[in-house]
C-alpha cells in the first residue's frame, strides 16, 4: 500500500499564500506594500544602502496609478529618496502628487516636531522641503512666515 506524499508544513502555507495572491489583487499589494515597509524599516535602523534599494524595487512600481495605494507609494518613495541623500528626487516625486498639499502638511509637521526636540537644524531642512514642494501655493508664504 502505497503512502501519498506529504508536503512540509512551510512550502504547505507557501502554496496557499501564493494561490490567495493569485486570487485575491489587492491582497498581492498589501503583502508588497508590508514586505516594502519592512526593508524601509531596516534601511532606517541600520542606515542599510541595500534595504533601502529593495524597499525602492518593491514600491516603485506600485506608485504609478490613482489608488489609495499608488498614493502613499509615491509618498514612501520620497522618504526613500530623502534617506539616500536625494532631495530633488524626493520632492519631484512628492510634486507628481495631486495631493501634494497634504505631503506640505506633513513635512511642516516634521518641521515642528524637530523644533519642538531642539534640532532647529532638522527643522529648518523639512521647512525648505515644504517651501521646495509648495512653491507657488499659499502654503509657501505660510511656512515662510513660521520661518521668521
Amino acid at each position: 500500500m502505497m503512502q501519498a506524499a506529504r508536503l512540509p508544513m512551510p512550502l504547505l502555507g507557501a502554496l496557499l499564500f501564493a494561490v490567495l495572491m493569485l486570487r485575491i489583487p489587492s491582497a498581492s499589494v498589501h503583502s508588497r506594500m508590508n514586505l516594502g515597509y519592512v526593508w524601509m524599516n531596516h534601511a532606517v535602523a541600520r542606515n542599510d544602502a541595500q534595504a533601502q534599494s529593495a524597499a525602492l524595487r518593491i514600491f516603485e512600481p506600485l506608485a504609478d496609478g490613482e489608488t489609495e495605494h499608488n498614493r502613499e507609494a509615491r509618498r514612501t518613495v520620497g522618504h526613500l529618496y530623502l534617506l539616500q541623500h536625494n532631495e530633488e528626487k524626493a520632492i519631484a516625486t512628492w510634486q507628481a502628487m495631486h495631493e501634494g498639499r497634504d505631503m506640505v502638511g506633513e513635512l511642516h509637521g516634521w518641521a515642528n516636531k524637530s523644533k519642538r526636540e531642539g534640532n532647529d537644524a532638522a527643522a529648518l531642512q523639512w521647512y525648505r522641503r515644504a517651501i521646495a514642494l509648495s512653491a507657488g501655493d499659499q502654503w509657501e508664504e505660510a511656512i515662510w512666515l513660521r520661518l521668521t
